[in-house]
C-alpha cells in the first residue's frame, strides 16, 4: 500500500524538490521523509501561506527509485542535477552535491546551494528519492480541490514543520487519485524563488519582480502574498 507524504516548503527555489533534466528529485531537506519514504510512494509539497493564503499544490511526485548519494553521484543519468554555480538557474540548483571521500568515507560537499552549516542535516539519512512521475506547478501552484481540505474534518495540508503521512483510509487513496489526473510528467512553471533570487550560493540577493498586467492580476482572494524575506545561506528547508 502507498503511503502519502505531505509538507509545506518553506522554500522552493529548484532545489529541493529539483525538477529538471527529466527527474524530479529529493535529495536534501525532508531527511525523515527520505529516511522513510519507498518506491511507489507519494511525495506532496504544498506552497506556504506567506506565498498563497490557501496553501496550494507546488509539486508532487510518486517514488520510482530509492538511490544512496554515492549512486546518485556515479550514476551518468544524473550528471546534469549535479551543481554548477556558473551554468544556467537549473544548474545552480542541482542537488547532487554529495558523495563519500573515497579514502576515509567522510562526506563531500559540492559547492552549491547548501553550505557546510547544512551538511550533517541533508547527511542524516543519505537516501535521494527519484522520480519520472510527476507533476511541478512551482509559480503556478494549484489549489487543492475543498473536499480534500476538509474532509470529515481532517485537512490534506499539514499546518506548520514537519510532514504528514497518516492520513484516513479513503482520503489518502482518492487524493492519490487525484493526483493521478493531474501528473504529466512535465515542469508547469518555474521555482517560487526564482524572481527573487537565484539558486547560486553566493548570489541571493532579491531582483526586483517584475509588476503583473492589469490585465492578468489575480482577484484580491487569490493573490498570493507579500513575499518573505530573502533567506540567509544555509538550510532553507
Amino acid at each position: 500500500m502507498s503511503k502519502l507524504y505531505t509538507y509545506i516548503l518553506r522554500e522552493d527555489s529548484g532545489f529541493a524538490p529539483n525538477p529538471f533534466h527529466g527527474f524530479c528529485t529529493l535529495a536534501t531537506c525532508k531527511p525523515q521523509i527520505r529516511n522513510k519514504a519507498n518506491r511507489d510512494d507519494w511525495i506532496v509539497g504544498f506552497s506556504s501561506k506567506t506565498r498563497y493564503r490557501d496553501r496550494r499544490l507546488v509539486y508532487a511526485m510518486r517514488v520510482d527509485e530509492v538511490l544512496d548519494f554515492d549512486e546518485y553521484w556515479t550514476s551518468s543519468k544524473f550528471e546534469g542535477k549535479k551543481p554548477n554555480p556558473n551554468g544556467s538557474r537549473n544548474r545552480q540548483c542541482g542537488d547532487n552535491m554529495y558523495h563519500r571521500h573515497p579514502d576515509n568515507g567522510s562526506w563531500i560537499q559540492e559547492p552549491g546551494w547548501h553550505n557546510e552549516h547544512d551538511k550533517e542535516h541533508d547527511t542524516k539519512y543519505p537516501n535521494v528519492l527519484i522520480s519520472k512521475h510527476f507533476v511541478y506547478y512551482g509559480n503556478k501552484a494549484v489549489k487543492v480541490p475543498h473536499e480534500f481540505r476538509d474532509w470529515n474534518g481532517i485537512d490534506i495540508c499539514p499546518h506548520g514543520r514537519g510532514h504528514r503521512c497518516h492520513f484516513p483510509d479513503d482520503l489518502r487513496d482518492e487524493f492519490i487519485r487525484w493526483l493521478e489526473l493531474q501528473v504529466d510528467n512535465g515542469i508547469h512553471g518555474e521555482p517560487l524563488e526564482w524572481p527573487r533570487h537565484s539558486c547560486s550560493p553566493n548570489s541571493q540577493t532579491p531582483s526586483k519582480p517584475s509588476e503583473p498586467s492589469k490585465s492578468s492580476e489575480p482577484s484580491k482572494s487569490s493573490e498570493p502574498s507579500k513575499p518573505p524575506k530573502p533567506p540567509k545561506p544555509g538550510r532553507s528547508c
